[in-house]
């Protein structure tokens, strides 16, 4: 795998732990998330201490891959090219994905660039809150009482999300 200048993150120090995401189904679900909040991407290039920013356009689960917009500063194009690799960073609420892939292929239409981009094995999620959340290792169905000091109402069942010392996550079914 090639260098990437600077720290591990744009905006995550070097002493930040991520959680390794391998899970195809989590990698797309996060990919999707980007394109769903249309948040803005920081890509860097190997041996380049430049962020190019960009937008991941649409996600292609069958082809495993995803449609990435034209770098900027216009210069990433051509660079990027060249050496067919980039890593992708991803500001998302209190955490950020970042990943390395490769370029398969770029396009046109219309007049505008995009890159088709292989979706990564692995994925390195930062998470920047007061405690650290960690995901149930499997899905645990969960009894909730809403408590509003009335005898009449049932349980709401749900499913457990995530844990923290702050608190707990969970689904409403």
């Amino acid at each position: 795998m090639a260098e990437y200048p600077g720290s591990p993150s744009p905006s995550v120090g070097p002493e930040a732990a991520g959680e390794s995401i391998t899970s195809l189904h989590h990698i797309e679900a996060l990919i999707q998330r980007t394109i769903s909040e249309r948040l803005f991407v920081t890509v860097r290039l190997p041996g380049l201490d430049t962020d190019y920013n960009s937008t991941v356009l649409e996600l292609d689960r069958d082809r495993g891959e995803f449609l990435l917009d034209e770098l900027y500063p216009e210069d990433g194009h051509w660079r990027l090219q060249q050496l067919r690799e980039l890593r992708l960073y991803a500001q998302m609420d209190s955490a950020e994905l970042v990943f390395t892939s490769t370029v398969r292929d770029l396009g046109e239409e219309g007049g505008l660039v995009y890159y088709r981009v292989r979706l990564p094995e692995r994925v390195s999620y930062y998470q920047r809150r007061q405690y650290h959340r960690v995901d149930a290792d499997r899905v645990v169905d969960v009894e909730v009482r809403l408590d509003d000091g009335s005898t009449d109402r049932e349980p709401l069942a749900g499913r457990l999300h995530d844990l923290s010392e702050g608190g707990i996550s969970f689904w409403l079914a």
